[in-house]
């Protein structure tokens, strides 16, 4: 009996691990590989929101926020910006191992003390797209929420190196954050 329970549960072990590959399987086929691994244009890539609350005025944060060329004030990754038009910009960020990277983006809606949202133009090494929304709260401070998606350079892998020499992008933007926060709050 011990022998024909083993061999049963082995057979058992098999069909179970074959029905979830078989799952998964069909279900990276669904949502398109590509997309899965963030390669390609229509992928939406990596996703990162923080907020963040600054005892600083809305109105001051909006104006920092809307004009892309006062990021490196206070953005560590962010090497400059150029306008190059109207809304819009060259952005060069220090890359993993201080490699330069570069893109041209455009700021895509700007609401006064709301929100600002930009996009990468299609060509882009790094496509990203994202929303900063600032919200007042009662004790005069505003929450700074953000949400972007970023697409590295070779998808999965390129995060994952990215991510080996030390450049997290959801840990770069939380040391962005604070030392925007100690600048606005000094």
């Amino acid at each position: 009996w011990r022998a024909l329970y083993k061999r049963l549960f082995a057979v058992a072990d098999r069909v179970l691990a074959a029905v979830g590959t078989s799952m998964v399987m069909s279900s990276t086929m669904r949502h398109n590989l590509a997309a899965t691994l963030a390669l390609g244009d229509e992928a939406p890539g990596f996703e990162i929101e923080r907020t963040i609350k600054i005892n600083t005025p809305i109105s001051d944060l909006y104006d920092f926020w809307a004009n892309p060329e006062n990021y490196p004030q206070a953005l560590s990754h962010v090497a400059r910006i150029d306008r190059l038009g109207e809304n819009l910009y060259r952005w060069t960020l220090n890359g993993p191992a201080g490699v330069p990277v570069g893109w041209e983006g455009m700021i895509t809606r700007a609401i006064p003390n709301t929100l600002v949202e930009w996009k990468s133009l299609p060509v882009a090494t790094i496509g990203n797209f994202g929303i900063v929304r600032f919200h007042p709260d009662y004790d005069a401070s505003t929450r700074v929420q953000i949400r972007m998606f970023y697409r590295p350079p070779a998808g999965i892998l390129g995060r994952f190196l990215a991510e080996l020499l030390g450049a997290d992008a959801g840990d770069i933007l939380d040391q962005d954050l604070a030392n925007l926060k100690a600048i606005f709050e000094r």
